[in-house]
Parts: C-alpha cells; sequence; structure tokens
C-alpha cells in the first residue's frame, strides 16, 4: 500500500496554501545578483562540447539526405527548415554575444515561418551546410571569448526572458533543448523519409 505524501503543517495547523504559493511574485531581474555576474560560472567548454555534438549530429543525419524540403505527411518540419533554423539561431547569439555573422533569412527561417515543399525555395543542401558551419563557427568562436559580465546581461528577447533571464541561460536553452527538439524533428523527417537510423 502506498501512502500519499502529507504536506507538512503550518504552525497554526493548517496545511500551506501551495496553489497561492506557486504565484508569488517574483522579484525583479538584478544582473549583479546573477551567478554568472558573481563569477560562479565561468567554463563554457561543456556548452561548446554540447554545441559542437549537436552539429556533428546534424551533420551526420544529413549526409545521406537528398530532397531536404521533401514534406512528408504528418511531419511538422523538413530538414531544409530544420537546417536554416538551427543557423539562424547561432548566427543570432554569436551576434548577440558581439561576434559578427553572416545574416540568414528571418522570414524563412525565423519563428513563426512555415516550411514549404518546394526545393526551389531553398539553398541546395551544400550551400545550407555552408552557412550552417560558418556561423556556428562563429558561436563557437564567440563562447571562447565572451566574458562573464556580457553572460550574465539581461536576455533581449523579452518573450523568452522567463525561461531565460540572461544571455547565458538563452545560450544554453538553445543549446540543450532547442537544438534537441529540432534535431528530434530530424530524426522523425528521415524515418518517414525511408532513412536509416544514425544512433542506435
Amino acid at each position: 500500500m502506498v501512502r500519499r505524501q502529507q504536506h507538512p503543517a503550518r504552525r497554526d495547523g493548517r496545511r500551506p496554501n501551495l496553489v497561492k504559493a506557486q504565484h508569488i511574485r517574483q522579484p525583479a531581474y538584478n544582473p549583479a545578483n546573477s551567478s554568472l555576474a558573481k563569477g560562479q560560472i565561468m567554463d563554457l567548454n561543456w556548452v561548446i562540447k554540447a554545441l559542437e555534438g549537436n552539429a556533428g549530429l546534424l551533420r551526420a543525419m544529413l549526409a545521406e539526405a537528398t530532397d531536404l524540403a521533401a514534406q512528408p505527411a504528418n511531419v511538422p518540419n523538413h530538414a531544409a527548415w530544420i537546417t536554416g533554423h538551427l543557423t539562424l539561431v547561432r548566427a543570432s547569439l554569436a551576434n548577440l554575444l558581439g561576434q559578427p555573422a553572416d545574416p540568414v533569412d528571418m522570414r524563412k527561417y525565423g519563428p513563426g515561418s512555415s516550411p514549404t515543399p518546394h526545393a526551389a525555395d531553398y539553398p541546395t543542401k551544400t550551400e545550407l551546410l555552408a552557412a550552417f558551419n560558418k556561423a556556428h563557427a562563429a558561436l563557437v568562436s564567440a563562447l571562447k571569448t565572451t566574458k562573464p559580465e556580457t553572460l550574465a546581461a539581461q536576455n533581449p528577447i523579452e518573450q523568452l526572458r522567463a525561461a531565460a533571464p540572461t544571455i547565458g541561460d538563452l545560450v544554453v536553452m538553445m543549446t540543450a533543448s532547442h537544438d534537441g527538439l529540432h534535431l528530434g524533428q530530424l530524426s522523425v523527417w528521415r524515418r518517414a523519409m525511408g532513412l536509416n537510423r544514425v544512433i542506435g
């Protein structure tokens, strides 16, 4: 028999109101209070390793793919859009960290854009990968030279600020969850295209 966990009672004998506790207003963001600003997080090597691993996985999953703009039924994003979108994110983060990167078409690959099933709407596979590799290299270079105070600065993208308050938080979120989301979509696309698994 599994016992239900009991919440600790307050001094007056009543249970704490957990619903209200979840909605306590958080204090305003103060860069000086960030662990990044205090120098507690200085080593970005693990972030760079994650980025390199994700980039290698993208290249491996595109290696034998041909029609990157093919849009199988019930698959949200095709390979051409995913590659362009991840290129856009890397270029944007590099620019945010002070490392100039080539511009990427926001209307084609940015938030709110939708893939089209027409190969003529996208660069070739070689061009897509070249742009990705260049943006990726710019971001890695930026991470190797960026300063803690830059990472501790407030995230300028307001709609993502709740999830990622600082630029450093944004870099980690995009490196981990965002890359993972779209690489997962690319894996689904490959399966729908009848391609063999890259891992496992």
